[in-house]
């Protein structure tokens, strides 16, 4: 009994560690993209524009890619509540 919890534990903490490393190497490649295609849009504005409209189109890359970072998250994270599934309590515990 005690085997089978260290067991599921061992195996939820593996799964977790490998599923944060892997959000974590996006995330941080996302962020140097994001960073480029910052630099590259800002650039291209200021040669043609100017010193504000760079900045506020920096500023809106930004914006939208949080957004769409924001909402996948918010998906994802609803998706796994909905296939979390309670756990049933055994009828014999002791523990209620």
């Amino acid at each position: 009994m005690l085997q089978n919890f260290i067991d599921d534990l061992k195996h939820g903490t593996g799964v977790a560690l490998r599923t944060t490393s892997l959000t974590v190497a996006i995330a941080i490649s996302l962020f140097v993209t994001s960073s480029f295609l910052c630099a590259a849009a800002f650039v291209w504005v200021f040669q043609g524009i100017g010193l504000v409209p760079a900045c506020l189109t920096g500023a809106s890359v930004f914006l939208v890619l949080t957004l769409i970072t924001a909402c996948c998250h918010l998906y994802e994270k609803r998706r796994s509540k909905s296939r979390s599934r309670p756990k049933l309590r055994n009828p014999l515990s002791p523990l209620r």
